[in-house]
């Protein structure tokens, strides 16, 4: 089952979105920069643009040719990430969860994905033995906290993180975890429903009475 839903580039995505423009290139001026994001269908005003380069800690250094580029640690930036909660940047960031095994593939908005692992890591939970970043894509392998023979840790794992990232996907990875075997799970966020073989809730959960019912009559 896949639940879909558009991210939008929120602060942190387009901060982090920004930090891999100057990584992956030698950017002289914020005019490039503003160039560069509007080629990718982000637009920014001269004002936003500096103060996202002063909160992800970018500086001028010179570089090979003798002028000055901008440049900035993307393991460190934005400096506050160990601040950020990790609720917020799943609510900000967190695109669609997919979990095999102890195995979650997690998705984010372009750029954003080294961010949002940087907080994984600094998170220390104790399912989590590990991440690994690329542009918008983090691998994340989870320990088997419930022994060699005991169910999956990971489609518990990416339940936690959706359920973080909106209080409505609590009930929708409850009812695809529990229609999919351990070893495999796959959720996206959205605000579509289960397919009607895959609600069970009862009337209890509806808020239905029988005596609302009785009511009725």
């Amino acid at each position: 089952m896949t639940i879909r839903a558009a991210a939008p580039l929120t602060k942190h995505a387009r901060q982090a979105r920004l930090a891999a423009l100057i990584a992956a290139g030698s950017v002289r001026s914020q005019a490039e920069l503003a160039r560069l994001l509007s080629a990718e269908g982000v637009q920014v005003t001269q004002a936003t643009l500096s103060r996202d380069l002063e909160d992800i800690g970018a500086t001028k250094v010179r570089g090979p040719e003798g002028v000055l580029i901008y440049t900035v640690d993307v393991n460190l930036a934005p400096a506050e990430t160990v601040r950020i909660p990790l609720a917020r940047l799943c609510e900000e960031l967190l695109v669609s969860a997919e979990a095999n095994g102890d195995l979650v593939v997690l998705r984010t908005p372009p750029g954003a994905a080294q961010l949002f692992a940087s907080a994984l890591d600094r998170a220390a939970l104790p399912e989590v033995m590990g991440t690994i970043a690329g542009d918008d894509t983090i691998l994340v392998v989870c320990r088997a906290v419930h022994g060699p023979h005991g169910p999956s840790a990971g489609p518990q794992f990416a339940g936690r993180l959706l359920s973080l990232a909106d209080g409505r996907a609590r009930d929708t990875a409850a009812a695809v975890s529990a229609t999919l075997p351990a070893s495999v799970g796959r959720w996206r966020l959205g605000g579509t429903s289960p397919p009607a073989g895959d609600d069970e809730t009862t009337a209890a959960d509806r808020g239905e009475t029988g005596d609302g019912a009785a009511d009725e009559h």
